[in-house]
C-alpha cells in the first residue's frame, strides 16, 4: 500500500501535513496495550454490522431538528424520511461580524458590519446583531407554514442583549413560538432555525 514515489513538495503550499498510520503497529511491536486492536476490530465491525444512514444536512441547527423529530419517532414510523423532512422543512439563519470590506450577494459589506445570512445566502446588513436580525422578517423564508423559531446565543452576544432581541423576535412573530437557547457558538452572535 505504499506509493512508488512520494513528493512531500505539493503539500507544502498547502500547509498540509501527512501522517502515516500503520494498524499493525501494536502487534509489529509486542506493545503492551496489543488488546486495544482487538477492541476497536470488534468496534469497527459493530458499526458495518448496523444499520447507519447519513443525514445530509447543510447546518447543524437543521440536524438537532432532525434528532428532536427522531427522538420521537415511533416503531411503525419511516424514521428515515421523518428525519429528512424534518431537514428541508427548517430554514437556518444566522448573524455574524464581517472582517473585511467586501461585496457579498450584490451588497457592499464593510469591516464591522453584522450580516444576516439565511440558508447560507446574505439577506441584510446591520451596525448589530439585532440590527441584522430585523432583516428577518425580509428573508426568503416562507412564513406561513412555520411555528416555531429556535435561536442560540454565542459565546460572545451578552445574555442581556439576548433576552431583549427574543422579545424583540416575539413581538416581530407572535404567530410563531420562539424557543431561546444558549449555543455557545463562537463568530456567530445568534444561529437559529426557522420551522
Amino acid at each position: 500500500d505504499d506509493p512508488a514515489e512520494f513528493s512531500i513538495s505539493v503539500f507544502k503550499g498547502k500547509a498540509g501535513s501527512i501522517h502515516w498510520e500503520s494498524m499493525f503497529t501494536r502487534s509489529s511491536f509486542q506493545t503492551a496495550d496489543m488488546i486495544a486492536q482487538h477492541h476497536l476490530l470488534n468496534e469497527v465491525a459493530d458499526l458495518i454490522d448496523k444499520d447507519v444512514h447519513v443525514l445530509n444536512a447543510r447546518h447543524p441547527v437543521q440536524a438537532i431538528s432532525a434528532l428532536v423529530q427522531l427522538a420521537s419517532c415511533g416503531p411503525d414510523d419511516d424514521c428515515l424520511t421523518v428525519a429528512n423532512q424534518a431537514i428541508e422543512s427548517t430554514d437556518f439563519f444566522a448573524v455574524t461580524c464581517a472582517t473585511k470590506n467586501a461585496t457579498v450577494s450584490g451588497m457592499l459589506v464593510h469591516e464591522g458590519d453584522y450580516m444576516l445570512l439565511v440558508d447560507d445566502k446574505l439577506v441584510g446588513l446591520g451596525q448589530s446583531v439585532e440590527g441584522a436580525l430585523a432583516h428577518l422578517s425580509e428573508s426568503p423564508i416562507t412564513w406561513n407554514d412555520k411555528s416555531l423559531v429556535s435561536v442560540y446565543r454565542g459565546a460572545d452576544f451578552a445574555e442581556a442583549s439576548f433576552d431583549a432581541l427574543v422579545a424583540t423576535l416575539t413581538r416581530q412573530f407572535p404567530d410563531l413560538e420562539i424557543q431561546p437557547y444558549y449555543g455557545g457558538q463562537a463568530f456567530y452572535g445568534v444561529v437559529g432555525s426557522v420551522e
